[in-house]
């Protein structure tokens, strides 16, 4: 888990109350979307809950009132410039409203920012790494007022923030759109606010009171049983009949009912004298209470298992058949909650269905296993599909989709998920499938390895044809082996390309964007896209340790160290540094062989 930074709005700095209310946990940083609630009379003094290495336990803290006035002036001036900051105005607003309506049910006069667990990672002292944050943070709002000042967002040049705010985004305008923020709302870490509110017993009969002690409900029910986190709404039952009460003291419905169940998905299920319908929060009724037995399915909110006339279907919040009453028994959820099933009348096996309700065959579900994966790369689309195992009355393993078309069938396993596609295997062989093209490398291949190149480059500047809609879409270099020849092949979203078919002997990554080949007894130096950076002309290429190298060359008795724009002999320093390292780790950089080599190299006159 990474180091988290956290946001309170609290009554009291250094002590903890509990009215605090947590606003934000974020890995590593105080997001910069947030950073303008931060804007007035900031000071440092002990945390209240990272206290555990007293007295290494300094936060800051800010007046809150400003600080929600300043948020929202600044995105109100995000929106004054939609055409040149915004990539999408609707999802923009909704998101700025649904924070400014969480912003606003914030009551407690201070802001309290706790970056204990993130100043661990430092020899510093939490004090003066507290007053460095208060330091960057006033100079970013320095930057953000002044643009608004002048009107111009120009003012919010990445070369203008301190800190390191952007995420790793190029710049403002990337980091205010980026999908996985929402325009900062995804930044705060629960929307909901709700008041405290404690139930009592007075004379055997139960009310509820505020936080305060006051009065919100007269002792006066049976029982008051425990608030739903959903709905903060209380089952409460009077005279053998069941109600519904708000945490707010309003009574949401009299006890009327025969039974009654907490609220799930936005929907209790309620029974009238045997019969079971659906309710909503605000005491209305959804279904008329009609059938026999009603109970919820995941996801919460969408689908109930109903029983009318002695046979089972399964039905939606309006009542709408979405599989017909024709079950002897329950549809239940999987063990798993990601398929449904059901007992076959007079059969050991049970009826297995997607998630859309698709029959998908009679078998054991222990043979079902839910898969996911993202239409295209696209992370925002995820699809299901669901793997059939090889059983007794099947003999290979089959991949579903949610209506039941067959994806994929006779393969072995699935070797691994790289979220829009599957390292699959057959036999002996190794492909590739991705949703929707299908298999983009046939079970043809001894080996298909995932490189994992780490580059500074965006994509697109690597691969030139790439479209560029799927510039920050998740990829893969993959190393591909058959017949003991190894290529490149480069796969991303709906996009697929061999870079380097298989026609080398041995491929192995090296930094950045540089993979090493070998071709009969030569190595050369090769750049993920294609390019080769050297000719076939060394026996070994080993890492290079050095910030702008690529690798050390041995060619003969020489070592060359092959950098980006030249190729130098290698530094015998650096290089012994590197040896006596490799040495003490048991040769875990290179072998003993090449070690030799190297010495040779570094021992010569």
């Amino acid at each position: 888990m990474s180091h988290r930074a956290y946001i309170y709005n609290i009554s009291t700095p250094s002590a903890m109350q509990h009215t605090d209310v947590m606003v934000m946990e974020w890995g590593y940083e105080v997001p910069l979307l947030l950073q303008p609630l931060l804007i007035d009379s900031g000071f440092v003094a002990g945390n209240i809950y990272n206290t555990h290495t007293d007295p290494e336990n300094f936060g800051l803290y800010y007046n809150a009132e400003n600080g929600i006035k300043n948020i929202k002036r600044f995105y109100n001036f995000i929106e004054s410039h939609q055409s040149e900051l915004i990539d999408d105005a609707a999802q923009f607003n909704i998101a700025k409203e649904k924070l400014f309506q969480y912003l606003d049910k914030l009551s407690q006069p201070y802001f309290h920012v706790d970056a204990w667990d993130v100043f661990n990672m430092s020899d510093e002292s939490h004090q003066n790494q507290a007053s460095e944050l208060l330091a960057v943070i006033a100079h970013n709002n320095t930057v953000i007022n002044r643009a608004i000042a002048a009107d111009d967002i120009s003012l919010l040049a990445t070369s203008a923030f301190a800190g390191e705010v952007l995420s790793g985004l190029p710049d403002f305008r990337t980091l205010l759109n980026y999908p996985g923020f929402d325009y900062g709302l995804e930044h705060i870490y629960d929307q909901e606010i709700t008041e405290e509110a404690d139930i009592f017993e007075e004379n055997g009969l139960w009310g509820l009171k505020d936080k305060k002690g006051a009065i919100l409900v007269e002792p006066f029910y049976d029982e008051f049983y425990g608030f739903n986190e959903d709905e903060d709404i209380a089952v409460v039952l009077k005279d053998g009949r069941y109600g519904y009460i708000h945490k707010s003291g309003k009574i949401i419905v009299q006890p009327v009912y025969t039974d009654a169940y907490d609220f799930t998905g936005g929907y209790a299920v309620v029974n009238v004298d045997g019969k079971y319908g659906l309710i909503q929060p605000n005491g209305n009724v959804k279904l008329p209470p009609h059938y026999d037995d009603l109970s919820s399915l995941m996801p919460l909110g969408s689908y109930w298992t109903a029983k009318l006339n002695g046979k089972y279907g399964v039905i939606n919040a309006s009542g709408e058949v979405v599989l017909p009453f024709d079950y002897k028994d329950e549809i239940k959820d999987s063990e798993d909650e990601t398929f449904y099933v059901t007992a076959e009348e007079g059969e050991d096996s049970h009826l297995i269905f997607s998630d859309q309700f698709v029959l998908l065959g009679r078998f054991d579900p222990a043979f079902v296993k839910r898969r996911s994966i993202y239409h295209c790369g696209n992370f925002s689309e995820e699809v299901f599909i669901f793997e059939i195992l090889k059983h007794q009355h099947q003999s290979h393993n089959i991949l579903l989709s949610s209506t039941g078309e067959v994806l994929l069938a006779g393969y072995t396993a699935i070797i691994e998920s790289w979220g829009y596609a599957f390292l699959v295997s057959k036999n002996d062989k190794q492909g590739l499938y991705k949703y929707p093209q299908g298999l983009v490398l046939d079970f043809n291949f001894d080996l298909i390895e995932d490189l994992r190149p780490i580059t500074d480059e965006p994509i697109t500047s690597i691969i030139k044809e790439l479209p560029k809609r799927l510039e920050h879409v998740s990829f893969n270099f993959c190393k591909v082996t058959a017949n003991k020849q190894t290529g490149l092949f480069f796969t991303t979203g709906d996009f697929s390309k061999w870079i380097l078919l298989p026609e080398y002997s041995e491929m192995k990554y090296l930094k950045s964007q540089y993979i090493a080949l070998r071709k009969d007894s030569g190595w050369a130096v090769f750049c993920i896209d294609g390019n080769q950076h050297t000719d076939f002309e060394f026996e070994e290429l080993i890492n290079l340790i050095s910030y702008t190298g690529i690798a050390y060359g041995i060619k003969g008795d020489d070592v060359f160290a092959i950098m980006e724009e030249e190729i130098l002999p290698a530094d015998k320093m650096h290089l012994l540094d590197y040896v006596e390292a490799n040495g003490e780790y048991g040769y875990y950089y290179f072998s003993k062989e090449v070690q030799k080599k190297l010495q040779a190299y570094i021992d010569k006159e």
